[in-house]
């Protein structure tokens, strides 16, 4: 389970903030502090509310989001695409983790509010 919040937030952050620069990632439709689930920086997805070196979760470049503090190609962990995170190095249909719509990133291919996995600030 902790994994599958990880990689939607990593997804989350990407797509919204490799786009639109800084900012946080929050669980659900929350923006409430105690909700942070990542802060994106300079092109890093730091854990919580931090930016500190040792809390890179991931590294955004070039529409991919990279493991750790790394770009080599076996570190890739998704690749974001027409508003679309995708599994891996994929953008097949059926590897679509998440959808990016405004400032919410939704499970799977959908934009129902019951969807909504994350939201960017």
């Amino acid at each position: 389970m902790k994994k599958v919040i990880l990689l939607m937030s990593v997804l989350l952050c990407i797509s919204l903030i490799s786009y639109a620069g800084n900012g946080r990632i929050y669980k659900g439709n929350s923006t409430a502090y105690s909700d942070i689930v990542y802060t994106v920086s300079d092109g890093r997805i730091y854990n919580g509310n931090s930016t500190a070196y040792s809390n890179i979760a991931y590294t955004i470049s070039d529409g991919r989001v990279y493991r750790g503090n790394s770009t080599a190609y076996s570190d890739i962990v998704y690749t974001i695409s027409d508003g679309k995170i995708y599994r891996g190095n994929s953008t097949a249909y059926s590897d679509i983790v998440y959808t990016i719509s405004g400032n919410r990133i939704y499970n799977g291919n959908s934009t129902a509010y019951s969807n909504i996995a994350y939201t960017t600030e």
